[in-house]
């Protein structure tokens, strides 16, 4: 089998999945992409960031074009690599612990898509996310609690008032929540509409909620990428 593997290595060599160089590591992505990465990473003082409503959402890193976030996040979204998205999630754990880890949360909610889009995507990010990091804390996934009940165009092609309008009335509860605190997981926050609207529905219903979002679309603060 060790013959097979150094055979089909030679044939096939493992490369980095955002530069595409050869990485002989096996890591996802190579030393050098992994360097950039982390410059993408959000400061501590910009920690917590703020919904449109002005919820602190917790983060990881910020979605820059041209760097391994946007790389490694399409290739969850869009590609649907799972390991890739089982990665991201782990990588993420460090940050959630540093800020949440003073709360007795139930579990975690992944912000859910609409299910015509889970089944054109074979997969739901923010769940593969969730669960990754349910993992890494040992609490529980409650993927059926909140569902998406409207199918509208995607949140990055609105504006911010179409974005509101677009969420209204967007979700619904198939469980009770009352008393009940969660971490509400979503892949990518632009204006935080999404997350403002499920932890509205949670607030109105009796439960409390701690918001995280893998990256954090702030193009205008320029890239890191020299």
């Amino acid at each position: 089998m060790g013959a097979l593997s150094s055979f089909l290595d030679w044939i096939f060599p493992p490369t980095c999945a955002h530069c595409k160089a050869i990485n002989p590591s096996y890591d996802i992505i190579c030393r050098e992409c992994s360097m950039v990465l982390r410059q993408c990473e959000i400061p501590a003082c910009e920690l917590p960031g703020q919904t449109r409503n002005g919820r602190p959402v917790i983060g990881k890193w910020y979605y820059r074009t041209g760097s391994p976030v946007r790389t490694c996040h399409r290739l969850l979204k869009f590609k649907g690599n799972e390991r890739m998205g089982r990665w991201l999630g782990e990588s993420a754990v460090s940050v959630i612990k540093n800020h949440f880890n003073q709360r007795p949360f139930e579990g975690i909610i992944p912000i859910p898509s609409h299910r015509v889009k889970v089944l054109e995507r074979g997969l739901l990010p923010s769940l593969i996310i969730a669960e990754q990091i349910a993992v890494q804390l040992n609490i529980p996934v409650y993927p059926e609690v909140m569902i998406r009940t409207s199918l509208g165009p995607p949140q990055s092609a609105l504006n911010r008032e179409e974005r509101l309008i677009n969420l209204a009335q967007a979700f619904s509860l198939k469980q009770s929540v009352t008393d009940k605190q969660f971490i509400v997981v979503d892949d990518v926050l632009t204006t935080g509409a999404t997350l403002d609207a499920a932890a509205d529905l949670i607030e109105q219903n009796g439960g409390s909620v701690g918001l995280f979002a893998l990256a954090f679309r702030r193009e205008t603060f320029g890239s890191l990428l020299h």
